[in-house]
Formats: structure tokens, C-alpha cells, sequence
């Protein structure tokens, strides 16, 4: 085990994380390739103003589904239209 530096600290967030999260808070299933994705553009936009949270890492989640998966987008409005 590495010692710990006293002068920082490493917040981590998995693939499994991003996977946990669109599942059950989102009803959402990504594969392994689509939550890297999720961590790659958290990585490259992370704003240390904000930091990441579970509200930075759903919006990516929606980034990521709104720009690859059009088809998915329809299906959650039927889903969400359901609901009302």
C-alpha cells in the first residue's frame, strides 16, 4: 500500500461509479466503454470550481446519451411521458 502524503489528498471515481449511478439513479444501462466515456469528459471539463458530483456526473451521463444515442433520448420520452 502507497503511504499517504499529508499535503493532499485523491478523490477516485470509477467506471463502476458512473455505471452504479445512470442504473439506479437514473435508469439507465451504460456499458464499461460508455461510462469511460462518462470519465473522459468529466476528466477534460472538470471545473474546479465545482468539482464532480453526483449532479456534474448526471449531467455528463445526459451529455454523453444525448449526443451518441438519439434513439435512446425517444425512448425515455415515451418512458417519462408514461409517468405523467
Amino acid at each position: 500500500m502507497k503511504a499517504k502524503n499529508p499535503d493532499e489528498f485523491t478523490i477516485v471515481w470509477t467506471s463502476r461509479d458512473i455505471i452504479d449511478h445512470a442504473q439506479q439513479g437514473m435508469d439507465i444501462t451504460l456499458s464499461i466503454k460508455d461510462a469511460r466515456d462518462v470519465l473522459q469528459l468529466l476528466e477534460h471539463n472538470h471545473d474546479c470550481n465545482h468539482g464532480i458530483n453526483w449532479d456534474v456526473i448526471t449531467y455528463a451521463i445526459n451529455t454523453l446519451i444525448t449526443k451518441t444515442a438519439p434513439l435512446l433520448e425517444s425512448k425515455e420520452a415515451v418512458h417519462n411521458n408514461e409517468h405523467e
